[in-house]
């Protein structure tokens, strides 16, 4: 016996369709509370999802820079140094 509750109107191919959701409405719901809102509310809430600014934690911008400083900070900044004085350079002559 299939998992869709059984009446006059269901016959084994609706009943088979239903239980794995083929065909079935997609159910939209709230990310905080759980509860089922309506398509339009939910792509409203996504969109202003996307617009924020992500908020970085304490041990992300640790390890932010972390990774900066292991990437070789002396050499980065020796190669703007560089940089400035060839663009320097050229403007000069």
């Amino acid at each position: 016996m299939c998992a869709c509750f059984h009446n006059a109107a269901n016959t084994g191919a609706t009943c088979r369709l239903t239980a794995v959701g083929k065909g079935a409405e997609t159910v939209f719901r709230d990310r905080v509370t759980g509860k089922i809102v309506d398509k339009d509310k939910f792509i409203e809430e996504r969109q202003r999802g996307r617009n924020k600014k992500p908020v970085k934690t304490k041990e992300e911008e640790l390890e932010e820079q972390h990774l900066e400083w292991r990437s070789g900070l002396a050499q980065k900044r020796a190669a703007e140094e560089r940089a400035a004085r060839m663009v320097e350079e050229v403007r000069a002559c």
